[in-house]
């Protein structure tokens, strides 16, 4: 069982974009940044997102190959059946299945909730913000967030229109 983690750890490692679905923390960072956004600078239209990526933890990613691997081993057992390659009994056969379903379903649960789930959270974000020189700029944002999804930095990288240097084209943010 060791030697079969090991393996499976080595073989998931090299394939690790495979291995969790960043979905729905794609979709919370968005959220997260469009209300960042939509609080803290003056004027801003229209977004567009691009290159997100979630920087998981080890301990998540080791959580999340237990899924595969008691899914893998399950897929194995009910083959191994349906081939008739199956030594045990009916029963042992629905005690190991539905041994292997609990595990899959009790990580699942404990995925949930896992503390800390990344390191951070990067994206970036394409919209049209007034600078401080009033005039309209096309920018691309790069928004970093926490494991809480909150922003904890942002910087423009790049922009059409406006200065040359992307620095130069300075956003004009909310009072307080």
């Amino acid at each position: 069982m060791a030697s079969l983690f090991f393996g499976l750890l080595c073989l998931f490692s090299f394939h690790n974009h495979d291995l969790i679905d960043s979905t729905e923390d794609e979709k919370k960072v968005k959220k997260a940044v469009e209300k960042w956004v939509d609080k803290n600078i003056y004027k801003w239209e229209g977004q567009k997102f691009d290159k997100f990526h979630a920087f998981y933890t080890e301990e998540y990613e080791m959580e999340s190959i237990k899924i595969k691997m008691y899914t893998s081993q399950l897929e194995n057992l009910e083959r191994r059946k349906k081939m008739g390659k199956y030594t045990g009994s009916d029963e042992e056969f629905e005690a190991e299945k539905k041994s292997l379903k609990e595990k899959v379903d009790k990580t699942k649960e404990e995925l949930k909730g896992f503390k800390p789930k990344v390191t951070h959270y990067e994206i970036y974000m394409w919209s049209n913000v007034q600078t401080k020189r009033g005039i309209t700029v096309f920018m691309e944002i790069y928004f970093k967030l926490n494991d809480d999804y909150e922003v904890i930095s942002h910087r423009i990288n790049s922009s059409i229109g406006g200065e040359k240097d992307p620095s130069k084209n300075e956003i004009i943010y909310k009072k307080d």
